[in-house]
């Protein structure tokens, strides 16, 4: 379970310790977490509390820039994201969820009415699909899953932001999810 204050996601260490408290009091073996459920950025300006037994934050290639190819040129970045989470997280696993192909909200707008973004229509295809591989690649490669407990959440099962669309049918992405899933193997990707 993570953790997470009201909007940006930070939470501070007493917070986190009232919570966490109250948790293991229900489940008592449930690793709790905290970081950021926006982006990496505010994961890295709010330190989560030291005593959080893993840290999270939320990953999309559509923060400054929206254009296709500014878009897939994010993956190699998002692997810089890893090894610096990892910093702050020592020996602790690092959960990236979601990784998802669209900001899911502003997590700097001055209100927070709840309303989703606008739906990008190319999430579910070929450029979402690409976007994916290539981020899960950039992962692998900086390290995520080296830990125990290290997981990344990539998208939605269905509906228009996921890997099955509205009537439950495949997307380009989850056929590129198949054919990953597949290939799982010792299998060492380049990414240029």
């Amino acid at each position: 379970m993570a953790l997470f204050g009201r909007h940006t996601g930070e939470i501070n260490e007493a917070a986190f310790e009232r919570a966490r408290a109250q948790s293991r009091a229900h489940f008592p073996t449930l690793p709790v977490g905290a970081g950021s459920n926006s982006n990496f950025a505010e994961l890295n300006r709010h330190e989560p509390p030291h005593s959080a037994d893993f840290l999270v934050y939320a990953a999309n290639p559509q923060v400054h820039a929206f254009d296709d190819e500014s878009i897939l040129e994010t993956p190699a970045a998002l692997g810089q994201t890893l090894l610096s989470a990892r910093v702050l997280a020592g020996q602790r696993p690092i959960k990236v969820s979601p990784l998802s192909f669209q900001p899911r909200f502003n997590a700097v707008a001055t209100s927070h009415d709840g309303a989703p973004a606008d739906i990008d229509k190319r999430a579910p295809e070929p450029l979402g699909a690409a976007w994916a591989l290539a981020s899960v690649a950039a992962l692998q490669m900086a390290g995520l899953g080296a830990l125990a407990g290290d997981s990344l959440t990539l998208g939605e099962t269905n509906g228009p932001r996921g890997v099955l669309d509205e009537n439950g049918l495949p997307t380009p992405m989850w056929f590129s999810l198949r054919d990953l899933a597949q290939a799982q193997s010792e299998t060492a990707w380049a990414i240029d």
